[in-house]
């Protein structure tokens, strides 16, 4: 009876060791196939988290023009730098600074004035701006009115109702540094936009004589009954922005793929980035720093502009 038991023991031991030694060989063998034929998952996930670059604009324009103008440009980054560029359109200029500041976007496109007090706030950084017809990282605040309209200069504008785009555009701000050079005090009545098209639909309807808006839109409605009065000095270039944090090696990529833009390869893109791109820093907004300090205008916060 003892030796049957120790027959049976010992039958039972020799399976263990077998399981046992066929699971570690499977094990090994599994190994093997995984580390030969894919990355290490802590690649993987790294790639993957890595992927998608969001990048954000200020609502200049309608949903619809802002896709079918800065989406040509996202096609081209993920083209140059292997990533993943995803447009995201906000509803306001401060929603835009806010994706950006808390990390919903990694890039933005920003108008002057949200640049010149998000970075005084957030520390946000500006790396490109887009060139003109002419070459030059600028632009212009334009005066408009409907062709057939008797307002021919500024003094004309006195005591005349007038449309704005956002009072976080720096054409709104550019205007007001219009109106104080000429001296005129009294206005009729006043409304902001949403988007610089809306001022000037708004303006050819007859809702409103006069418009402030960036002068590409002007430009564009030259044929459609139109007509710039004035235009602003010079504005410097809409910068492409970055939060302090930004991953430098990415920036990096982006800032020489923006700066190897040619002319002859953006058909389709938003008129104003259609000529290149140039490398800017923060001292060359200084010049609308001192506008706004001209106008009377220096908000302590962020919210003091946003409330």
């Amino acid at each position: 009876m003892k030796l049957k038991n120790s027959k049976t023991l010992l039958f039972a031991l020799t399976l263990i060791v077998g399981i046992v030694f066929v699971a570690l060989v499977s094990r090994n063998y599994l190994l093997d196939i995984s580390t030969t034929n894919k990355a290490p998952m802590t690649e993987i996930i790294h790639k993957d988290s890595l992927s998608t670059v969001r990048f954000g604009v200020v609502s200049r324009y309608a949903p619809r023009r802002l896709f079918q103008g800065y989406q040509p440009m996202m096609d081209y980054l993920s083209e140059k730098t292997g990533y993943n560029f995803e447009l995201k359109i906000s509803n306001s200029y401060d929603e835009t600074v806010r994706q950006l500041v808390d990390g919903e976007v990694e890039f933005a496109s920003l108008g002057n004035y949200t640049y010149i007090i998000s970075h005084s706030a957030f520390g946000v950084q500006c790396i490109a701006a887009p060139l003109n017809v002419d070459g030059e990282p600028s632009f212009h605040s334009a005066i408009v009115v409907k062709d057939d309209s008797r307002i021919n200069t500024m003094n004309d504008v006195a005591g005349k109702d007038i449309a704005f785009a956002s009072e976080l555009s720096m054409s709104y701000w550019m205007s007001q540094y219009l109106l104080q050079n000429a001296g005129i005090t009294t206005l009729g009545k006043t409304a902001h936009f949403d988007h610089h098209e809306e001022v000037v639909q708004r303006v050819l309807r007859g809702e409103f004589d006069v418009g402030s808006v960036k002068d590409v839109v002007a430009e564009s409605y030259l044929d459609q009954g139109l007509r710039i009065i004035e235009l602003s000095p010079k504005i410097p270039a809409v910068p492409i922005a970055v939060a302090r944090s930004a991953n430098r090696e990415l920036v990096d990529l982006v800032v020489k793929a923006l700066l190897e833009i040619s002319p002859g390869s953006t058909r389709g893109w938003d008129k104003e980035f259609s000529h290149g791109f140039a490398k800017v820093d923060d001292s060359d907004y200084d010049s609308m720093r001192e506008i706004l300090n001209a106008l009377g205008h220096n908000p302590a916060s962020w919210n003091e502009v946003t409330e």
